[in-house]
Formats: structure tokens, C-alpha cells, sequence
């Protein structure tokens, strides 16, 4: 089903950002010591070689979005010294890196879990206390566990971005998810709580627990796209075997499965990526620095053990689908004695769908979208295909407008009609989407 492998390795936190062009570009934090420099490297996938695009002083910034609408990376976490939460956009078509803190913030307020809310053009974003002696002088908000609004389009102006809430207990918000008309929220303090909870998505002061009582020695995480949102964790009297994963299409029904880890750690993490009908599980360990990597297929719920023991804890949902066959994994390492990893993992089908536009697009244009699905050199017919304008950040993830739906004939193709609004401005992106 799939096929995993090691792309390369550096040092301590590696984490892959994007793909363009045949080139993986890397995000490196800046250690374990917090005092060097952070990285975005170029790394080329057909011959193998680094290149430093940027370094950032103190740098690090664990999780991010992808804005294919503006072509940028979009990723939070902190740096400046002393330390400041703050975002990071990258332009991969320049090799540029436009950066921005909030000067109200401390190494108490450091960005960690986000997302983006494409219906009212927004990042959410969490905040993380990594350890009880994070330094707090200097900013407005002393307690951390901080829910953050920031404005599409005043990503990079600070005194625009709002601290909507503060969670109870001071919290990580290891990760936040859009599904439907909540947000989603994994919420973990080390040996003292772990919890999934959410609120509506026009009210982020309001929060309900979706599941409480977790292990606290085990990291949750949630990851959402269109039409199913997964959450793993741990719960206490499984601690030494299974851990679970639940996901849903509505955000009432749930299913779940448990998996199995080779071992257990002191301090693991469950990990999840959505991609269509699977979940990707990525359970870390630490301080041991091994992962396990498992497929979970929904439509079935069978569990598939992709592998043990990988070098590297797979921390913070290092991941980047890149939309067709290729997850990249990223990993942290510090033991000095071996690497930090990126894995690849490659789904083996073979079905491609293209998407063509009937003529150039201009305001108030009438336009065929038409897309073809092929696997290998024949037609797929029959084959329900989706068609988006793509007015959101995650293509993959939130394609944004749907046009509408149409099944592939006996040639593979499916097409829609869509009529541009007359008051249209700039670039207009469209996404057909199968989910077979």
C-alpha cells in the first residue's frame, strides 16, 4: 500500500515545509540548546544536496500552513532574543523570508498549534509553556495556554493579531483543527492533563471537551480536512499497549481504532495527518528518539503497521502531503551520537487526475472546468470528482468554494460549468479533487 524511506538527515528538529520544483524545502529549529540558529534549507531531491535558503537567530517554529493562493509558507513559533512568539512567511518562488514577532510575548507565549479558518480568512493559533521555568518577563500574558486570532490579511502586522483566550491550567495547545463549524483543540500539560476540546467557530471563548481524562504522559493531536477530522491519544489504562484513534465525517459519530507501538517512553506523542480516507499515525518516543508509523484506512477501519523503530520522534505533526503520492515526515533527534530524519512516504496508486480550464479566465466569463482521471495509461470511469474554487490556504486540506460534482464518463473525464463573478480581481485558482 505504501512505501516508506529515508529522503535525508540533519541535526536535532527537522521538519518538512514544501515542495517546488523538485526541491524539498526543510525547516531546521534551532536545537536543544535554544541559543544557535534556525534554517529553511533547499534541498534537492534528485542529487541529494543542502542549501541554506535563510538562517534565523533563535529560530523555531514547529508547525505551519501552507497559503497556495499567496504562494507562501506560513509558519509559527518563536525567536528574536530574548524569545518572542511570532510568524514566519516564506516565498519559495524568491527564496525570501519575511519574519514578525509580537513584542508583548515571551518564551511563556510560543506558537505552536494552527490552523486556518478559510470562511472568515483567519490562522488560529496556540500558544505552548514547554517547561515550568519558561521566562515570562516581558510579556502582557504571563500565564501562557493562549488562543490567538491573526488576520489573513495582516499576517504580518502584529498589532492586528488578538489573544481571544486563555485556557484553564495553562496548557500546550499542541495542535488546533477547522472542521465543519468548530474549532478543534488538543490541549496537554505534562503528567497533569490531556484533553480534545472544542467551541463554535464564531465563539472561541466557549469551550466543550470532547474527551477529557487522557494520559497526560502522552500528547494528543488533531487533524482535520474537509470531510473528516481524526484526533489520537492515549487513554490512562492502556498506557503500556494500545492507543487510540478516533476520527468522524460529521463531528457527532465517531469511529475508532487502537494501534500498537513496539515500546513505550517516558514522554510519547500520537501524532495524526489526514490524507482523504486514511490517517496517518505517527507515535514519537522520548527519550528514547523512535517512532512507529502506522495507516489507518477509514472506509474499512483496518490498521496497517508501516514501521517500527524509525530513527527520530515524530513530534508536532511534522508533516507535508504534497497532493499526490508523497508525505513527507519530519523528526527530532538529541542524542548526539545519530541523526534527526526525514522520512518519505509514498502511496503506491497509480491514479492521476489533471484539470484544464476551456479558455482564460476574466470577471463574468462563463468557463468549463474539465478533469481528467487515468490510471496508468487507461480512463477511470464512473469516478466522482469534486470541483473547488480555491478561495482557502491548505489546497488539500480546505479546498475552499465548492462549484460543484460530476462522475467520469467512459473517457475519464468529468466536467463543470462556472460563470466568474462579475466584480472578480486578481488570480483565481480552481482544484478538482477525487477521493478515491
Amino acid at each position: 500500500m505504501v512505501v516508506v524511506s529515508r529522503v535525508m538527515v540533519l541535526r536535532e528538529e527537522i521538519i518538512p515545509i514544501f515542495v517546488r520544483n523538485n526541491y524539498l524545502y526543510i525547516n531546521m529549529n534551532r536545537g536543544v540548546d535554544n541559543l544557535g540558529p534556525g534554517y529553511i534549507y533547499r534541498y534537492d531531491l534528485s542529487v541529494g544536496s543542502l542549501t541554506a535558503v535563510t538562517n534565523i537567530p533563535r529560530y523555531a517554529a514547529w508547525q505551519g500552513v501552507v497559503d497556495y493562493v499567496g504562494g507562501r509558507v506560513v509558519r509559527v513559533g518563536q525567536f528574536s532574543d530574548p524569545l518572542k512568539a511570532g510568524v514566519v512567511v516564506f516565498d519559495p518562488s524568491r527564496d525570501s523570508v519575511a519574519m514578525v514577532y509580537h513584542p508583548n510575548t515571551a518564551d511563556i507565549n510560543e506558537f505552536i498549534g494552527v490552523a486556518y479558518d478559510h470562511k472568515n480568512r483567519r490562522f488560529i493559533v496556540g500558544e505552548r509553556q514547554y517547561s515550568d521555568d519558561a521566562v515570562k518577563t516581558g510579556s502582557s500574558w504571563p500565564n501562557g495556554g493562549g488562543l490567538w486570532i491573526i488576520p489573513y490579511e495582516s499576517l504580518l502586522d502584529p498589532t492586528k493579531w488578538s489573544r481571544v483566550y486563555e485556557f484553564p491550567n495553562n496548557p500546550e495547545v499542541t495542535s488546533v483543527a477547522v472542521f465543519k463549524d468548530y474549532v478543534y483543540v488538543s490541549l496537554w500539560r505534562a503528567g497533569q492533563l490531556t484533553k480534545v476540546s472544542r467551541a463554535g467557530i464564531g465563539d472561541l471563548t466557549s469551550w466543550v471537551d470532547v474527551r477529557s481524562g487522557l494520559n497526560p504522559n502522552v500528547r494528543p493531536y488533531v487533524d482535520a480536512e474537509d470531510n473528516l477530522i481524526a484526533m489520537g491519544y492515549n487513554i490512562p489504562d492502556n498506557f503500556g499497549g494500545k492507543f487510540r484513534v478516533e476520527w468522524s465525517s460529521d463531528g457527532s459519530t465517531w469511529d475508532y481504532v487502537d494501534v500498537t507501538p513496539s515500546s513505550t517512553d517516558s514522554d510519547m506523542l500520537m501524532n495524526v495527518k489526514v490524507v482523504g480516507k486514511y490517517i496517518v499515525v505517527g507515535v514519537g518516543k522520548q527519550p528514547s528518539w523512535r517512532s512507529d508509523l502506522f495507516l489507518v484506512d477509514t472506509s474499512t477501519k483496518s490498521v496497517y503497521t508501516i514501521q517500527t523503530n524509525l530513527v527520530g520522534s515524530i513530534n508536532n505533526k511534522p508533516f507535508f502531503y504534497d497532493g499526490s503520492k508523497n508525505l513527507y515526515i519530519g523528526s527530532v533527534n538529541y542524542n548526539d551520537a545519530e541523526n534527526a530524519a526525514i522520512y518519505s512516504m509514498v502511496f503506491d496508486g497509480t491514479r492521476v487526475l489533471s484539470l484544464s480550464v476551456s479558455s482564460t479566465v476574466t470577471a463574468g466569463q462563463t468557463v468549463d472546468l474539465v478533469a481528467t482521471l487515468t490510471d496508468g495509461a487507461n480512463p477511470v470511469p464512473n469516478a466522482v470528482v469534486e470541483f473547488y474554487v480555491v478561495d482557502s490556504v491548505e489546497l488539500y486540506s480546505a479546498a475552499g468554494t465548492l462549484i460543484g460534482t460530476a462522475t467520469t464518463d467512459s473517457t475519464g473525464k468529468a466536467s463543470v460549468r462556472y460563470t466568474v463573478p462579475s466584480n472578480a480581481v486578481g488570480t483565481m485558482m480552481f482544484a478538482a479533487i477525487y477521493k478515491g
